[in-house]
């Protein structure tokens, strides 16, 4: 939450729920985003929210790089070791 609100200059108001939920408002355009990762786990969180306020051109590309370690975090097995990353592969309709 601090992370994507610090990012966006504080323009953006991020609540985090239980279950893999997000919560973002964009005052300044008046929208409202709720994003529920329906098997509860976190780890998509991060890179879904990231990517999808890079799709909508509402965080410069500066405050993205900065977003650089959530947007696609490292997974890794029981030892530590690096066995992958997470990244979104869903794009918005555009009309």
């Amino acid at each position: 939450d601090l992370a994507i609100a610090e990012a966006s200059g504080r323009q953006f108001i991020v609540k985090a729920g239980g279950e893999a939920v997000q919560c973002i408002g964009v005052p300044d355009r008046g929208w409202g985003i709720a994003i529920k990762i329906g098997d509860g786990g976190a780890r998509a969180v991060g890179p879904l929210v990231i990517d999808l306020l890079r799709q909508l051109d509402i965080l410069d590309p500066s405050a993205l790089a900065g977003l650089g370690p959530l947007r696609s975090p490292q997974l890794r097995n029981h030892r530590g070791t690096v066995i992958g990353s997470a990244r979104c592969v869903v794009g918005l309709a555009r009309d």
